[in-house]
């Protein structure tokens, strides 16, 4: 009985969101194919080693390759939070929150998208640190809830 449950809830669940799903994974196909050549052919020269042993890692990283490589990860990880966004807003949401709101999904995606670009490269710079993680996350929500609140 529960199995059946479980059924129609995911049938009414992507019914309204097919055109997300499947544009998703199509843009995560083509993000992976993307990046798998970029990181396998191009080689992307992050890190130059010295005759001494030391990185220099921010004076040597290439233009193209690594706005490529940065361009794939923001629409691989823009592509995997679109069914996460899905569950959440049906969860969270309104009913028809689709039909109030139908750049939603994008929106979000794109933020989770973004947030990955720049936390990938502020750890190619050696910038990272978790305080600076969880303020880009908090800034992010912040912007998003005055965004749905606006509404």
């Amino acid at each position: 009985m529960s199995l059946d449950i479980l059924k129609q809830l995911s049938r009414n669940l992507f019914k309204q969101s097919r055109f997300w799903l499947l544009a998703a994974t199509l843009i995560f196909g083509l993000s992976i194919l993307l990046g798998y050549y970029l990181w396998h052919y191009v080689c992307p020269n992050l890190t130059v080693m010295t005759n001494e042993g030391k990185c220099l890692t921010q004076a040597n990283i290439q233009g193209q390759p690594i706005l490529l490589l940065l361009t794939s990860l923001f629409f691989l990880v823009s592509s995997l939070t679109v069914p996460c966004a899905i569950l959440l807003n049906n969860r969270f949401a309104e009913n028809d929150w689709l039909k109030h709101d139908p750049g939603r999904l994008l929106r979000q995606s794109s933020w989770g998208g973004l947030m990955a670009v720049i936390i990938a490269y502020l750890q190619l710079i050696r910038a990272m640190n978790w305080a600076i993680a969880f303020v880009l996350l908090a800034v992010f929500v912040l912007i998003e809830t005055f965004i749905l609140t606006r509404e």
